[in-house]
C-alpha cells in the first residue's frame, strides 16, 4: 500500500499506456482496409502506449534511491524540503543502513524521517524516530548538546500534536535550557523554544504566570553559575531578578 501511495503518479501513467496499446493494437488488428483513414489514428495509439511505458518505467526506476548513503540523505533532504514526505522517507530509512550508528547523518536520518512523519500525521511513527535519534546522540560522548536542542523541539511539536500539552512542555523546557546555556538568549532558536514553551504553558491550567514558572524551573540550572560570577558583588542584582529581565527582553 505505501508503495502505490509513493508511485501512484506512474502506476496511472501504466493503466494510461496499456489503454492506449489496447486500442490502438487491438485497432490496428480489426482494421479493414476500406478504412486507411483510421490507421493513422490507430498507430498514433499505439506510439502513445509505448512512449508512456517508456516514461513510467524511468519514474519508477528513477524513484529508486541511489546507492551511496550520503548521496541518499542528501536527495531524502531535497524531498523533504519539496514537501515530499513519502519520498524523503524512503531515502532516509535506505541512508540509515549504509551510515555509521553513532554519524551525526545518521542522527539527522532518524530526525527528519520523524519530521517526514509529523507532517504526514504520523505522530507514534514519528516519536519513534525521535527517540530513535536520541539514542544514537547518547552513544557519542562528542554530541553536540545543541543537536539534543533540535531533537527535544520537534519531540515537543509531535506532542502537542497528539494534545500532549504537559509532554510538549518538558520537551519545549529542554530544548529551551540547552538553546539558552549554548546560544544565548537572543539567538533565533531559543527564542523559537521559548516561542513553543510560552504557546503550550498558556493553554494549561497552571496557577502562576509563565514568567514566574520559568524562573524556578531554570532556577536550579542557572542559579549555581550566575551566583559564582558575583559571588564579591553584594549589589549585584538577583538571579531572579536577572532572569526575569532576559525572558521580558
Amino acid at each position: 500500500m505505501e508503495w502505490l501511495k509513493e508511485n501512484y503518479q506512474w502506476v496511472i501513467t501504466t493503466l494510461i499506456a496499456f489503454i492506449a496499446l489496447i486500442i490502438g493494437g487491438g485497432g490496428l488488428i480489426n482494421l479493414k482496409k476500406k478504412s486507411p483513414s483510421r490507421k493513422g489514428l490507430f498507430i498514433f495509439g499505439v506510439l502513445l502506449g509505448i512512449a508512456l511505458l517508456g516514461v513510467s518505467a524511468f519514474g519508477l526506476f528513477s524513484s529508486e534511491p541511489h546507492e551511496n548513503p550520503s548521496f541518499v540523505y542528501h536527495q531524502g533532504k531535497v524531498f523533504y524540503d519539496n514537501g515530499e514526505y513519502r519520498k524523503a522517507i524512503k531515502c532516509f530509512r535506505q541512508a540509515a543502513k549504509g551510515l555509521e550508528y553513532t554519524d551525526i547523518a545518521r542522527t539527522n536520518a532518524a530526525l527528519f524521517e520523524g519530521r517526514s512523519y509529523h507532517y504526514l500525521r504520523k505522530y507514534s511513527k514519528a516519536i519513534d524516530c525521535y527517540y530513535e535519534s536520541l539514542a544514537i546522540l547518547n552513544l557519542d560522548p562528542k554530541s553536540k548538546k545543541t543537536n539534543y536542542a533540535i531533537v527535544y523541539h520537534s519531540l515537543g511539536l509531535t506532542y502537542e500534536k497528539q494534545g500532549l500539552k504537559e509532554k510538549a512542555l518538558d520537551q519545549f523546557l529542554e530544548a529551551y535550557r540547552i538553546g539558552l546555556n549554548e546560544w544565548g538568549s537572543k539567538d533565533e532558536n531559543t527564542k523559537s523554544y521559548l516561542d513553543s514553551l510560552r504557546r503550550v504553558y498558556k493553554t494549561l491550567d497552571f496557577e502562576e504566570s509563565f514568567d514566574d514558572w520559568l524562573v524556578t524551573q531554570l532556577a536550579e540550572v542557572f542559579a549555581k553559575v550566575y551566583n559564582s560570577l558575583y559571588f564579591d558583588d553584594f549589589e549585584a542584582e538577583s538571579f531572579e531578578d536577572w532572569l526575569a529581565a532576559q525572558l521580558a527582553s
